[in-house]
């Protein structure tokens, strides 16, 4: 299949991935109010922080593996790793947010099964079983809203153990499907080697390492914003719908990241990756316009009326959201490159602008601090990675203009 067709289809199992996760916002929004969808928001973030960290084996890193050892049974050294990582996670995740041991107990379990999953995903990449992939992509958002939908709607059942029990039918029911549609091409060995799992650890960490840091660098803010005083999660609630709104942006350059970063993995071609890249910055900006240019009655409609002013809260984050495009697409090029190091670098130091940002700003001007202090940082990473990247593969500043080739498929 050509790859523009393959970034279509990516592109609707986001849309749909979207629509539901959507869906679930506006559930949760209206029916528990906004500290309750601040809480939701720290349980999303903590499992992914999560499965981030189990990731190192058995996430995209694997692409790039079994390009040079396709004949490996990982399932093993995997499973081993998700498990006792997760472990160690939901301790730490403990431990940092002053929770008890139900929280603790319910993020291992969550982020278990999520890890799990998010292999299975990775697995059928590699293998450019697309279809597969797409399929699972969007099915998690979509077992998670219709589980919240019956609970909160058909059973009037409106607590925040609604949510928690959605979770676990979502990741429940994506973990075994994703399995069986896996089992339908892969011949399966349940053996373990120590040296291929050593393998798979050097390969994986400093990819993961990278991915990890990037994760911080977008969701750092969330935790010092929900931390700052009393009135934290309320803040939090309402802001992560904002970030919920305007990450619908990068629908189009999330899929043209992880297709292309498929692809250069195979067959590198930066001239390919500038091509998109123009392609992502257009269709972002025309998307932040049209978001921008939605009357705020319109989200007190849809979300509640303690959420009238949400597009006001993140306004500052609006050209932050355009420019990360760049670190998306430069970054799954780079990743697939194994240029593990410069985008670790890159993404640390988002990290540390958003941290510094964030202490002097959030304190004096709260969701605008956040949003400002993400926007500075976004920028200096796109910054970053567009000046390597075009160092590196010689092209200059003039190659991102969009050219009518662009649109030639």
């Amino acid at each position: 299949m050509a790859l523009h067709k393959v970034i279509s289809w990516n592109a609707a199992a986001r849309l749909l991935s979207l629509l539901f996760n959507f869906l679930v916002v506006l559930a949760v929004s209206r029916s528990l109010g906004p500290i309750l969808k601040g809480e939701t928001t720290i349980w999303i973030t903590t499992i992914f922080i999560g499965v981030f960290a189990s990731n190192i084996v058995g996430g995209l890193s694997l692409v790039n593996f079994l390009k040079r050892n396709e004949e490996s049974s990982v399932f093993t050294a995997t499973y081993i790793w998700s498990l006792f990582s997760c472990l160690i996670f939901a301790f730490i995740a403990c431990t940092f947010l002053h929770r008890n041991f139900a929280f603790g107990l319910h993020i291992f379990f969550l982020t278990f099964l999520s890890s799990l999953f998010s292999f299975h995903q990775t697995a059928l990449l590699s293998k450019s079983r697309f279809r597969a992939f797409n399929f699972v992509f969007f099915l998690q958002p979509f077992v998670l809203w219709t589980v919240l939908f019956v609970l909160l709607y058909l059973f009037q059942y409106k607590t925040f153990n609604a949510f928690v029990i959605a979770l676990y039918s979502s990741f429940v029911a994506s973990y075994f499907i994703s399995l069986m549609m896996l089992l339908k091409s892969e011949k399966i060995t349940f053996s373990f080697s120590f040296n291929k799992f050593k393998a798979m650890l050097a390969n994986g960490f400093p990819f993961q390492a990278a991915e990890l840091l990037q994760l911080l660098h977008l969701r750092l803010y969330f935790f010092l914003l929900a931390g700052f005083n009393e009135g934290g999660l309320y803040n939090l609630g309402i802001y992560s719908v904002g970030i919920s709104i305007l990450e619908s942006v990068w629908v189009f350059p999330r899929s043209v990241a992880t297709i292309n970063f498929a692809a250069t993995a195979k067959n590198p071609s930066a001239a390919n990756t500038l091509r998109w890249l123009r392609l992502s910055l257009l269709c972002s900006f025309i998307a932040l316009l049209l978001i921008f240019s939605v009357p705020i009655e319109l989200y007190a409609l849809v979300f509640g009326d303690g959420f009238l002013y949400v597009k006001y809260a993140v306004k500052y984050l609006f050209p932050g959201i355009g420019l990360y495009v760049i670190v998306l697409v430069l970054g799954s090029h780079l990743m697939a490159e194994e240029k593990y190091k410069a985008m670790s670098v890159i993404h640390s130091t988002g990290i540390a602008v958003s941290l510094l940002l964030c202490r002097i700003w959030i304190p004096h001007y709260e969701m605008s601090g956040a949003g400002l202090a993400a926007t500075v940082s976004f920028a200096a990473a796109a910054a970053m990675i567009l000046v390597y990247f075009l160092k590196i593969e010689k092209f200059s500043l003039s190659d991102l203009i969009p050219k009518w080739s662009d649109f030639k498929f």
